[in-house]
């Protein structure tokens, strides 16, 4: 997960990046998809929020399948909490 994150994030903003983490909650299906996206924490600046919150959000709904939960057995649909250091994948 942590090399796609820094393969896809960009920096788009055209300003030097904070420590910014941005916690997105991600609802991964039964088949693996990624459902929904919302944000569920910010922490750090709050200059140019919209930027990191859009960005997160983005890096997140680009995100090839994942193997779903299982409840008995059985693929269940499954919220997770995803953090993204922006200062860490943005170097």
């Amino acid at each position: 997960m942590r090399i796609f994150i820094r393969k896809t994030i960009k920096n788009t903003s055209g300003f030097p990046i904070d420590d910014v983490t941005v916690n997105c909650r991600a609802t991964v299906d039964s088949t693996g998809q990624i459902q929904e996206v919302t944000i569920s924490g910010f922490k750090g600046a709050t200059s140019n929020k919209k930027f990191y919150t859009d960005e997160a959000t983005r890096v997140i709904k680009l995100m090839p399948k994942w193997v779903p939960a299982t409840k008995n057995g059985k693929p269940t649909t499954m919220s997770v909490v995803i953090p993204i250091k922006f200062n860490e994948y943005l170097r």
